[in-house]
């Protein structure tokens, strides 16, 4: 099996945590030199540089803290579970960690708990489905609300946490240096995530209050 971690960074990340063991192949986008945002970044490495020979491809944030037994642990259960997308469970506060959604907090129970979304912090594709999924990334400056229609295009199918993996959100929401980019241009998230429900069909009622 073949994996690929794959993200931007800026001069501050958690990169040296996926690195230090291996097992899997790692792109870094340095957004410091040639600004790009996380997705329309991924997206334009991925078709420039024909990255398709890989089973699984995991996109943290670069404050998203995850050791390389972690991931590669979170690569293996997606395989035997046949999952097409997943997550690692979130550090709860006490552990100075930020989620950014209750329902990914790690807690006491089995090693995968099915959903019927994953954020955008840290998800993790299969092949078939960053495929499927891939047109979306440059849809969203933010990454905001692609969440919610990649649930949609995956038909809410095969979706999961990692519970038994568990990763660690270094700062607060919002706090890193892509925002702060973003802010700039004017973008505010949340008009992202309107417009692509809006964009999708895709109401409250259909995936958030599920």
């Amino acid at each position: 099996m073949k994996n690929l971690v794959i993200t931007t960074v800026g001069k501050k990340h958690c990169a040296a945590s996926w690195l230090d063991g291996g097992g899997f192949d790692v792109v870094l986008i340095d957004y410091s030199v040639n600004q790009v945002f996380k997705y329309p970044g991924i997206y334009r490495e991925l078709t420039s540089r024909g990255l398709w020979d890989y089973n699984y491809y995991w996109m943290p944030d670069e404050d998203v803290e995850v050791h390389s037994e972690g991931i590669n642990e979170m690569f293996r259960i997606m395989e035997e579970c046949s999952l097409d997308l997943a997550q690692p469970s979130i550090f709860p506060l006490d552990h100075d960690s930020f989620p950014s959604w209750q329902r990914f907090v790690h807690c006491d129970g089995p090693d995968v708990i099915p959903t019927d979304f994953v954020e955008i912090m840290c998800p993790a594709f299969s092949k078939d489905a960053v495929i499927a999924c891939m047109e979306t990334f440059p849809q969203s400056m933010s990454g905001w609300g692609l969440d919610l229609v990649w649930s949609k295009i995956l038909e809410n199918r095969n979706i999961a946490i990692i519970n038994s993996v568990v990763a660690k959100h270094t700062r607060e929401v919002g706090a890193g240096g892509l925002y702060k980019a973003i802010r700039k241009h004017g973008v505010l998230p949340s008009q992202d995530r309107k417009r692509l429900m809006k964009e999708y069909g895709i109401t409250e009622h259909s995936i958030l209050n599920k």
